[in-house]
């Protein structure tokens, strides 16, 4: 039998229940409970517990069960495979253009994910964690893409990026107008200029950190990151596009066009804006019309700026566009 085939075998022994639609366990007083379950979807009990709190439970362990069965199967796999061959981390802040450059990526062949996966990176063994989820996500019985994707928006996934330093990653650096992604950070979340500012400041000076790494880690091959910028992505974005195609070294290129997968149809990460549902790149910029003070710009643009200085230092570049040319002009 080969490796592939009793791989296959495997998995269809650990996950067998799958495909089902319901799933018999034993109930109260010996009684039999339908339940229907997925696997991609997390359950966590609430604070007012259900009506069948028991069914509620059955559930929860039952998918726990499965998941964990998925996830051997998925770390078998990896490890003897050596698959993914790489990884692509998209790192920005939230609201910057991530949600339209992971899924014009995961419209690639050589390229499976469908978003932000929330994987804690805090061991090599979190690797193991990003490949599973995906895997799991999108369904698949074996791991043929060449890479295998994760977006970052939150300091809190990344605490320290040496936990990749073992690890082939491709790293894109993407920024945007601050003074768009402020705005658009409050009128998405409904969150205060404040908590917007604070959040901007230290996602930011993160990036910033996790740049100069990969730069000392890195001092032979200076092409394991890439900047680029929302602006060039829109405005350019043939050529940025291109560049994109070369630093990954994909046979194919990529395309400023692309249809939800089934794992980002069923996760429905990211984005779900007019814009980005879409189903391409759109030039023409979003106005938002949200108040925010001069002060809170101002520093939102200082915070910006000093960011892209490093990253212009430490990264190979893609922009045409400078994000400072939209709106980052304060008077």
């Amino acid at each position: 039998m080969s490796l592939r085939a009793t791989f296959c075998l495997v998995y269809l022994l650990i996950c067998s229940e799958i495909g089902c639609d319901t799933y018999d366990l034993s109930g109260n007083q010996g009684k039999i409970v339908k339940l229907r379950l997925n696997p991609t979807k997390e359950y966590k009990l609430p604070k007012t517990p259900p009506e069948d709190h028991h069914k509620f439970s059955l559930q929860k362990k039952a998918t726990d069960r499965i998941k964990a069965g998925m996830n051997a199967y998925y770390k078998l796999v990896h490890n003897i495979t050596r698959l993914p061959k790489q990884l692509i981390i998209i790192n920005a802040p939230a609201r910057s253009g991530t949600s339209m450059l992971t899924y014009i990526l995961c419209n690639h062949p050589h390229i499976c994910g469908y978003g932000e996966t929330k994987v804690i990176y805090d061991s090599k063994e979190s690797i193991h964690s990003l490949v599973s989820q995906v895997c799991r996500a999108s369904r698949k019985l074996w791991i043929n893409e060449r890479y295998f994707l994760d977006k970052i928006v939150y300091n809190k996934y990344l605490h320290d990026i040496s936990v990749f330093d073992d690890f082939d990653v491709k790293w894109i650096f993407l920024l945007r107008d601050p003074h768009s992604t402020v705005k658009s950070f409050i009128n998405y979340f409904n969150k205060s200029e404040q908590r917007a500012l604070h959040y901007y400041d230290k996602r930011l000076k993160k990036l910033a950190t996790q740049a100069k790494h990969l730069k000392d880690q890195n001092l032979k091959d200076q092409n394991r990151s890439l900047f680029i910028t929302y602006e060039s992505l829109t405005s350019q974005t043939e050529r940025t596009l291109a560049i994109i195609t070369n630093f990954l070294d994909l046979d194919e290129p990529l395309i400023p066009s692309y249809k939800h997968n089934g794992a980002i149809q069923r996760y429905r990460a990211g984005d779900h804006s007019e814009s980005i549902e879409s189903g391409k790149i759109l030039s023409k910029p979003r106005k938002y019309h949200v108040k925010v003070s001069n002060n809170t710009l101002i520093k939102a643009a200082e915070a910006h700026n000093n960011c892209q200085n490093i990253l212009k230092e430490c990264c190979l570049v893609a922009e045409t566009v400078s994000s400072d040319d939209s709106e980052s002009k304060v008077s």
